[in-house]
């Protein structure tokens, strides 16, 4: 079985901790709207902006989409 590098976890601070919390929160109302209107450019860019925000305190990286799910 081949290893896998684990990334050591970031432990986040309060206030980190509460950011991300707002950030979620900030999150559930924007997708509550695109419940409503899925079309809606701007609430789709705030998500996709929040979510990285989360990514970037966390000390995440996005997933790399591989080729075999672009076909």
């Amino acid at each position: 079985m081949p290893k896998i590098k684990q990334e050591p976890v970031k432990s986040l601070s309060v206030e980190e901790q509460k950011r991300i919390e707002a950030l979620e929160k900030e999150y559930d109302k924007v997708l509550d709207l695109l419940f409503d209107c899925p079309d809606d450019r701007k609430a789709l860019e705030r998500i996709g902006w929040i979510e990285k925000k989360i990514l970037d305190i966390k000390g995440e990286k996005p997933l790399d989409v591989n080729d075999d799910f672009r076909k």
